[in-house]
């Protein structure tokens, strides 16, 4: 199972605030999970594959934080191996669980 640190941080975040660091952190996860739900990999098809409105998803990129729901559902969706709830929420959730 994947954490957090297990998944790169892109160089262009080198120079970003902490806060925003985790804003940035939250949507490249969203950016990589819509391409492994998909063949478009676009925020609109991970939506629809979730049953979520696109809005949910774009919100979700827009606070950087991806909510409890949401994190499930993708857990759901594309696997714990690889997309595990508290790799998008680790506040909410222990490894593990």
């Amino acid at each position: 199972m994947l954490s957090n640190s297990q998944w790169p941080a892109p160089a262009w975040q080198n120079g970003l605030s902490e806060a925003d660091q985790g804003k940035a952190q939250a949507r490249v996860l969203l950016d990589i999970a819509a391409i492994y739900a998909t063949s478009s990999g676009t925020s609109s098809a991970l939506a629809h594959a979730l049953g979520v409105n696109p809005t949910a998803i774009l919100q979700a990129r827009s606070r950087g934080k991806v909510s409890a729901e949401l994190a499930v559902k993708i857990e759901s969706l594309l696997g714990r191996a690889l997309f595990p709830r508290e790799l998008f929420r680790p506040d909410l959730f222990l490894i593990g669980d």
